[in-house]
């Protein structure tokens, strides 16, 4: 008998087992990550579902409004019921639209964040888009005019250039678009995707890094979480990255342009926030603390691409209606430093208004 095969054997069962304690501690650990994850997931959901019971994922758009009414909380301290809104089939907020557009009819498209969304506006009614409507009508009755409120909280141009190709078949026979602050903040965030929305890659947020974690091997998880693109944080910065004007030009350029083959005219809305320049250094500090910029930064951000907007309505031919300074300072016109009121929306319905009637009259 060979004196070494009692070793051989004695090294292949140490390897054997060695393999099945692997296979067994491999085998927990994965169960562990798979519970772990799939509970971190349904805690996440209930959080979302909880605070934004109306959004729906979308592949391209990040997210869309839910078809349904709503309330929520009153998240702005100064409202005396919650904040109560109805969503239509469309994902516009507002009433459901006629089967096809009524004849004669003329439609206003207005694209935008949550300013145009009517984050302030308890009420569909006081809405700018709803107010617009109001106003028009009264004035020119024999139009048919229809104004459609596509606004989503959170937009920037990037997905409302992107939002008018998906509601292209409303036939809307002029856009307004208002964005800037979004912009501002995002922008930067996610660069890829807002420089190139038809084809740049959106970072995934949190919640579908959970699903897609809670549906990977452990491994799989951990690789991808080392390797996907994250949103840069540019909080704090005193002035706003270069590449964000060039790219908000070219959005805007494509939503002239896609206008323009759906046979629609285009008129960008000059942005304005509440930057009272008597404000001292504490309620400054707040401000930027809420924003990617510094006071100082957000004040020459806004000013630059109110600029950019207005050259490119040239180069495109299309309108540039400029708003700036329409709704005062006064904590009496806004809900926050970004929405204004029902009180502010109607100012600024009033000066856009103003400025629409001509065109629509010699139209």
């Amino acid at each position: 008998m060979d004196p070494s095969t009692p070793s051989r054997l004695s090294r292949k069962k140490r390897w054997l087992f060695a393999a099945a304690l692997f296979a067994v501690l491999w085998t927990g650990a994965e169960l562990f990550w798979r519970m772990r994850a799939r509970a971190a997931l349904a805690t996440r959901e209930a959080r979302v579902e909880h605070a934004n019971a109306y959004f729906v994922e979308d592949p391209r758009l990040k997210q869309r409004l839910r078809p349904g009414r709503w309330q929520t909380p009153d998240v702005w301290g100064w409202a005396t019921q919650p904040y109560a809104f109805q969503i239509n089939k469309e994902g516009l907020r507002g009433p459901e639209l006629p089967p096809s557009k009524p004849e004669p009819g003329f439609r206003i498209l207005c694209l935008g964040g949550s300013t145009t969304f009517g984050t302030g506006s308890p009420a569909d009614s006081l809405t700018y888009p709803a107010l617009l409507q109001t106003a028009l009508r009264s004035a020119l009755p024999q139009r048919g005019i229809e104004v459609l409120n596509a606004g989503v909280p959170g937009y920037t141009t990037a997905e409302s250039y992107l939002n008018l190709g998906r509601l292209a078949h409303l036939q809307p026979d002029l856009v307004l678009v208002l964005h800037a602050v979004n912009d501002i903040a995002f922008g930067e965030q996610f660069p890829a995707f807002y420089s190139d929305p038809d084809h740049g890659v959106r970072p995934l947020n949190a919640l579908q890094r959970a699903r897609h974690n809670a549906d990977s091997f452990m491994l799989e998880a951990l690789w991808n979480q080392l390797t996907w693109p994250r949103r840069q944080r540019v909080n704090g910065r005193s002035e706003l990255d270069s590449a964000v004007p060039s790219a908000y030009a070219a959005n805007l350029t494509r939503i002239a342009v896609r206008a323009r083959e759906l046979g629609a005219q285009t008129a960008f809305l000059s942005f304005q926030l509440r930057l009272d320049p008597t404000w001292g250094p504490a309620t400054r500090a707040e401000v930027a603390r809420h924003s990617c910029l510094s006071y100082e930064g957000l004040v020459v951000a806004l000013r630059d691409l109110n600029a950019v907007a207005a050259r490119v309505a040239q180069e495109q031919d299309a309108l540039f209606i400029d708003l700036d300074a329409c709704v005062p300072p006064d904590a009496s016109f806004w809900a926050d430093y970004v929405h204004m009121n029902p009180a502010g929306y109607a100012l600024f319905v009033a000066a856009l208004e103003t400025a629409l009637l001509p065109w629509l009259q010699e139209r």
